[in-house]
């Protein structure tokens, strides 16, 4: 019998099916969802075409698999893991099921260290401790809105540029670079659109207009960078006072694809706040995604 394995979260939905000595037998892909977000019925639609792919591969049906472990984006709260485990259990009739938060899975993906905090960066952002004794706490819906990932890096983005526009900051070469990217005229149509809803493209693809304007040396992306890391790494330092991390040596896991950027500022900022209070932590840039 099978394991099949679940990764879904806002940029993409992956399947993997292993033997029970861990050998991969077959992967597969959908598109990214939250059934906070688009709903359940979109949700497992996801994670059924990436379970299709990679049963596909591996040259299996449903009835070889023996076990589900899945790690999906907004499960967060004890009620939507029963719900989530229910459906998974109805709809790919498999009784062995667990479902996690994703970013349990992106802690246990970055460290295998018993203490360890992780911070997982995608479309949105959570952040998870994990401790020797055995608490496992997952922030969820306690973070801030300015700092849920791609989408927030992308929203202070634009603040900087409205800012600039006004005098509050200096001049910015994403001024140019964010009207180009969504095909408007002025910054004042930009507002607009922004306020509105009504941007054509979304937020977390201008994060990676802010890393490249950073390349150029642009202040206000750089401050824009800073700031965030600054935000994030307060989630690291509370957990690791709160749990009592502080003078052990724990790991701080960054997962996502804002911590896979060519410009290593935004961990950089982050290990070094975390090292001002925790110097015995260790901040590791996932390699497992």
């Amino acid at each position: 019998m099978a394991i099949l394995a679940i990764d879904q979260g806002g940029s993409k939905t992956a399947a993997l099916v292993a033997d029970s000595n861990g050998q991969i037998l077959g992967t597969g892909n959908g598109f990214g969802a939250c059934h906070f977000s688009v709903g359940v019925e979109t949700a497992m639609s996801a994670v059924g075409i990436a379970i299709g792919e990679a049963l596909g591969q591996a040259g299996l049906t449903l009835g070889d698999i023996s076990l589900i472990s899945a790690g999906l984006a907004g499960a967060n709260w004890p009620d939507e893991i029963e719900m989530l485990e229910r459906e998974l259990r109805q709809r790919f009739h498999v009784q062995d099921v667990t479902v996690c938060n994703d970013c349990v899975i992106a802690l246990n993906g970055g460290t295998d260290n018993p203490n360890a905090i992780v911070l997982c960066g995608g479309t949105g952002l959570n952040c998870a401790v994990s401790t020797d004794t055995g608490i496992l706490r997952v922030y969820n819906n306690y973070i801030d809105d300015l700092d849920q990932g791609g989408g927030s890096l992308g929203a202070r983005a634009l603040l900087a540029v409205f800012q600039s526009e006004i005098g509050i900051q200096p001049p910015t070469v994403m001024r140019g670079m964010t009207l180009e990217f969504f095909g408007l005229d002025s910054v004042d149509s930009l507002l607009l659109a922004y306020q509105r809803n009504q941007l054509k493209k979304p937020l977390k693809e201008v994060a990676f207009l802010l890393f490249e304007a950073a390349e150029q040396y642009d202040q206000v992306a750089l401050d824009v960078i800073y700031t965030f890391g600054e935000s994030l790494s307060r989630y690291v330092i509370a957990g690791a006072r709160m749990y009592g991390l502080i003078g052990k040596p724990f790991d701080v896991v960054l997962s996502g694809g804002i911590f896979k950027a060519k410009l290593p500022l935004l961990m950089d900022v982050i290990s070094a706040l975390v090292h001002r209070v925790a110097p015995t932590a260790s901040v590791i840039n996932a390699q497992y995604e």
